[in-house]
């Protein structure tokens, strides 16, 4: 299966064809790598010359500074193609740490069929966490590669605060957020402040409109406030001897699980907007598990083996990353429409697919045993519309 002539076909135009070959050369090879990292790449390089000289290759492609500049424009095709003519798609932005521990990555991503697709990323040191000027300017960025016409539903968790939604909305978009920690609230025509803490104990799982409410004492943000505590799973994040972690980031990830959900949006208000908002909050998790699907070595491509402390090169590995999950997704999509999915499964079920898009087209691609037309890619890749979930 020639999965760089499908990125040819559509990347051809964005950037100059000795760095699109390697490119495309390097998004195969890493379905055949053991490891993600620089000499795992070359090493899984297809060709006949010797594996010094593939390792060096990679090391000049990643170290070509040149390449920043097609990033975007690389960007802005593969958003343009999944998004295409969808008017108010859903979109999830989050950070992640990068296993290296110095630096994080900044993403949004389409919320599709299984997966959330990223349409946009950017690395960051470890000090510009959720930095709200790193915020404005990513959308800028994001605002750059969706059409005019586009007006999407942001989706965040508590890690973005009132500047995010106010930029949010100043774009003319919607957004559907959660809200954290130590804020204080106001109810219209209220005089009174009160700390969202105090909304807990009353949650339930049936999704309430709590109403329009003012955040941030000192700038004063309105929005809409919604609450939601959904039934405990049951799950305990334990270590390799089967005890509960006490770590402080478990820790932190129970509490913030036990919690319920304060939503705030900027959607129109009817009888369903809170089953609604909730709904489209849930969807979030999609792109924690494109976090998992990059970083695991035995769910995904191993980004925890990349050692390089360079943002541009960070960068470039998230590029190389980001084309091969979305040509795997495409496969497995393919393959289970040609009913061909049952085959890389361990049991007999026929009823549904096990295995996500996501695994199921990384096994093809790197088995390579059965045969999908790249017109029938192609076909997908044009009709992507249908494929993502919009409001």
């Amino acid at each position: 299966m020639q999965v760089t002539a499908i990125l040819a076909t559509y990347l051809t135009k964005v950037m100059r064809k000795s760095r699109l070959k390697t490119l495309s050369v390097l998004v195969e090879s890493l379905f055949h790598a053991k490891f993600f990292s620089l000499t795992g790449l070359g090493r899984a390089l297809i060709t006949d010359a010797q594996e010094r000289s593939s390792i060096r290759r990679v090391d000049r492609f990643l170290g070509n500074k040149k390449l920043q500049n097609d990033r975007l424009p690389i960007y802005d095709t593969i958003c343009r193609l999944i998004v295409g003519g969808a008017l108010k798609p859903l979109i999830i932005v989050d950070w992640s740490t990068i296993p290296n521990q110095s630096h994080n990555v900044l993403r949004a991503a389409l919320v599709a069929s299984g997966r959330a697709l990223t349409i946009y990323e950017e690395v960051h040191p470890e000090k510009k966490y959720t930095n709200p000027k790193v915020h404005i300017r990513f959308l800028m960025k994001l605002k750059l590669i969706l059409d005019a016409e586009v007006k999407p539903i942001i989706i965040t968790d508590a890690g973005f605060a009132t500047p995010w939604f106010k930029a949010v909305q100043g774009l003319g978009w919607d957004y559907v957020g959660r809200i954290r920690g130590n804020k204080y609230y106001r109810l219209q025509n209220s005089s009174t402040w009160s700390p969202i803490t105090g909304l807990h104990k009353a949650a339930t799982a049936t999704p309430t409109l709590l109403g329009d409410v003012e955040l941030c004492k000192d700038h004063g943000f309105k929005t809409t406030l919604y609450r939601y505590k959904g039934k405990a799973l049951g799950r305990k994040n334990k270590s390799k001897r089967g005890q509960i972690k006490q770590t402080n980031q478990s820790k932190k990830h129970a509490k913030s699980n036990r919690e319920p959900w304060l939503l705030v949006s900027s959607l129109l208000i009817n009888s369903k907007t809170a089953i609604k908002v909730v709904e489209i909050y849930s969807l979030r998790m999609q792109i924690e598990e494109g976090f998992r699907d990059l970083k695991s070595t035995k769910y995904g491509f191993g980004f925890e083996h990349v050692n390089t402390q360079h943002i541009y090169r960070l960068n470039i590995f998230f590029l190389i990353a980001m084309l091969s999950a979305f040509l795997a997704w495409i496969v497995g999509w393919v393959a289970e429409k040609i009913n061909i999915h049952r085959q890389y499964q361990a049991n007999s079920i026929k009823n549904m697919r096990i295995l996500s898009l996501f695994y199921l087209g990384c096994r093809i691609i790197l088995k390579d045993k059965v045969k999908i037309e790249n017109a029938s890619i192609r076909k997908i890749i044009d009709d992507f519309p249908d494929f993502s979930v919009v409001f």
